[in-house]
């Protein structure tokens, strides 16, 4: 299940170990990717870190390029 970057470097990767990140990462990049208004997980963590703008500006398409302009 490793790819051949670890083969090439020597590095055993336990199938097992493998599949559980593989899986994490699914799961992660999932729950990041619903972007549900009000039902996002990305939305809930960044209002309740008080940075709720940061979010609402990158759904609005407003970049850093906007900002510093």
């Amino acid at each position: 299940m490793a790819g051949a970057g670890a083969r090439a470097l020597g590095i055993k990767v336990h199938p097992a170990a493998a599949a559980a990140a593989l899986a994490i990462s699914f799961t992660t990049h999932y729950a990041a990717d619903r972007r549900v208004p009000g039902k996002s997980l990305l939305e809930r963590i960044a209002t309740t870190t008080g940075k709720g703008g940061f979010y609402l500006d990158a759904l609005r398409g407003v970049g850093l390029d906007a900002l510093a302009a």
